[in-house]
């Protein structure tokens, strides 16, 4: 920038000025001075670049009351507090493009974490339900619908390898695959179902007679996993067990299941309990709805008898 400065003043109506250095000068007399007209010569060379830095701006925070519309973006190393909304156009992100990032899209109403880890402080709430959340505590996951009478519903099923406890009542739609089941009362069933079939007879002071005694209709499928015999009089005793689908029962006889299976079938002989676990029946395999018939074949001493068949469930 060219520097100009007055050189002759000492007359009231006269101004005498010079442009830098140069010899241009230019004299301008008027009773009423308002108008210095100058000329300069050419422009000359370029000064050398400065090597002195200039001090730092100021620091401090920049208040905005109004809108900032940036096209091209917005950086700030130091952070940023904003004080009202912020509005993405939709499919953009906040983070780093390419890795990390929290992407909305406005028409889909969905928010993606792009991320292999999210660190949340303690709790996941559904908007206006106080009492809808999952909550996390140390070493404990609580997952709440509604206050006393929500749900929640696992639709591809709910696996815990740690056991799981539940403080009401379950209601299975599908199968239940687990160790064991403990119920509040101390008692507990294993992951296997079984139940207990069979007939108790009595015959008071008698002798018990042979032939059929009872029978029983399968609530599901099963096979026989054991069988028991007690009395409260020693003897002996041998059981048949027949079979009828239901459809059949009572008007085609029954056959026998277990009478060409040696020691393998219900027998006592000379005691007050007999037993065997998973006997080698002709027939072991059995469908829901099924009739399962009791009879004796042979017995001697015995006044009472009672034979139980345990059941394991198959399907």
């Amino acid at each position: 920038m060219s520097t100009i400065k007055v050189v002759d003043s000492s007359s009231p109506n006269k101004v005498t000025v010079q442009q830098g250095n140069s010899n241009a000068i230019k004299v301008v007399e008027s009773s009423d001075i308002r108008v210095i007209k100058l000329r300069t010569g050419p422009a000359g060379p370029a000064g050398a670049d400065s090597t002195v830095v200039g001090p730092t701006g100021p620091t401090g925070a920049i208040d905005v009351t109004s809108s900032i519309i940036s096209v091209g973006g917005i950086s700030s190393s130091g952070g940023a507090t904003f004080g009202g909304d912020i509005i993405l156009p939709d499919d953009s992100f906040v983070g780093v493009s390419g890795d990390e990032r929290i992407v909305f899209d406005s028409n889909g109403n969905v928010i993606t974490l792009v991320t292999g880890k999210v660190v949340i402080s303690r709790k996941l709430q559904r908007i206006n339900d106080e009492d809808t959340f999952i909550d996390f505590t140390d070493d404990n996951i609580e997952l709440q619908a509604g206050d006393s009478d929500g749900s929640i519903h696992m639709v591809a099923g709910l696996s815990a390898d740690m056991g799981a406890t539940f403080g009401s009542g379950i209601l299975v739609q599908g199968g239940v695959t687990c160790d064991s089941i403990a119920y509040p009362d101390g008692n507990s069933q294993s992951s296997t179902q079984t139940d207990i079939i069979g007939i108790n007879v009595d015959n008071g002071s008698q002798v018990l007679t042979t032939g059929i005694k009872g029978h029983r209709v399968l609530p599901y499928d099963c096979e026989i996993a054991e069988w028991n015999i007690s009395s409260s009089v020693s003897g002996d005793i041998t059981w048949d067990v027949n079979e009828q689908v239901f459809s059949l029962f009572g008007a085609v006889a029954a056959d026998s299941v277990n009478k060409d299976s040696g020691s393998q079938i219900p027998t006592m002989s000379g005691a007050y309990t007999s037993t065997q676990s998973s006997p080698s029946w002709g027939k072991n395999t059995f469908n829901a709805g099924d009739v399962l018939e009791f009879e004796i074949d042979s017995v001697a001493f015995l006044t009472n008898c009672n034979l139980s068949i345990k059941i394991k469930r198959t399907s």
